[in-house]
């Protein structure tokens, strides 16, 4: 066998063995929801990349196929790897994110996009095939639509490399003299990778932190150096508006603690609420967040004094139902 027939049977033979393989050991060793989880992530995955992966051949010119080839079974191979040491979570090296974790956790949700954009686009193959059944010549048609079963992956490499660079937007909220008379959002004005014509009165400055997910996507020492660089914009108030975990450092003790020392120099002006995923973990959230110096609001108020005069920050916990009504209560 060739080695390019090799790479041809490379990718189905690791896929089987990835969904097979990481369910079992999830199951073993962590348990049975953890198992289920992967089994579903991993299953609706290799669907639309097994399906992509048999077609390639049909308009892949043949030079490049052994390349694309080679690209799925690392795709696969290397999605297999975070997932088994998910069992066991903690952040991992720069090496292993590198290798491993965004490559691998990009190939698979990917490949779960390709899953549904694939059942997309048979409304637009059906009638089609349906035509050629019916004797209509459609046949090169359909090879023209192939490769468009490659837009999801096209996809995942633009988002891996748009992660790779936070987007800088500065919004501007106009300040009313009292309470809302009722829950709405309020206008603003959006201004995204430049920075807006200066204000003759000097604004009320909020740097908003939130969604970090410290975890591969967004290590310690990237997230430090991007609160470090908003700190320096001398902001009046500092928001952190929850979400600060994930499965990794939810099990890496004082990993968070340690992206937000740069608040440290922000003391007095720093208030936080808890997202949804720092349930998972609440004591590692309030421990660092307690050691740099930002109060954690839980369903609860300050007052902060600031150039603009007193503003009240109301901190509203995660609740999954009722919002509304949990927030007017509030």
């Amino acid at each position: 066998m060739s080695p390019a027939e090799l790479l041809r049977h490379a990718f189905p033979v690791l896929a089987v063995a990835t969904f097979v393989v990481v369910p079992i050991y999830s199951a073993v060793q962590r348990g049975r929801s953890f198992a289920i989880y992967s089994t579903i992530t991993f299953g609706i995955s290799l669907v639309g990349a097994l399906v992509v992966h048999t077609r390639l051949p049909a308009w892949v010119p043949a030079p490049l196929l052994a390349w694309v080839d080679a690209a799925f079974a690392f795709g696969i191979a290397a999605g297999g790897v975070p997932y088994a040491h998910l069992v066991r979570a903690r952040l991992r090296g720069e090496l292993f994110r590198r290798l491993f974790s965004v490559p691998g956790q990009g190939f698979v949700a990917t490949s779960f996009l390709a899953t549904f954009w694939l059942l997309g686009l048979l409304l637009l193959r059906g009638p089609l095939w349906g035509l050629g059944f019916a004797g209509v010549d459609t046949a090169d048609v359909l090879r023209a639509l192939m490769p468009l079963d490659l837009v999801p992956y096209v996809v995942g490499l633009v988002a891996v490399a748009t992660s790779a660079r936070p987007v800088t937007e500065v919004v501007r909220v106009p300040l009313g003299d009292s309470g809302p008379a009722e829950i709405t959002r309020v206008p603003v004005e959006r201004h995204r990778r430049r920075e807006p014509a200066p204000l003759e009165t000097p604004p009320l400055r909020i740097v908003q932190i939130t969604d970090p997910h410290l975890g591969p996507w967004q290590p310690v020492a990237r997230l430090a150096g991007i609160v470090d660089r908003l700190v320096d914009r001398e902001p009046d108030l500092v928001l952190l508006t929850g979400d600060f975990l994930t499965m990794e450092s939810n099990s890496t003790p004082g990993a968070l603690a340690q992206a937000l020392e740069p608040l440290q120099r922000a003391r007095g002006r720093c208030y936080a609420i808890f997202g949804n995923h720092d349930h998972g973990a609440p004591d590692e959230g309030r421990a660092a967040l307690a050691a740099n110096d930002v109060e954690l609001l839980v369903d609860a108020s300050a007052v902060a004094e600031t150039r603009a005069g007193p503003v009240q920050i109301v901190g509203a916990d995660f609740v999954r139902r009722d919002r509304e009504s949990h927030l007017r209560e509030l």
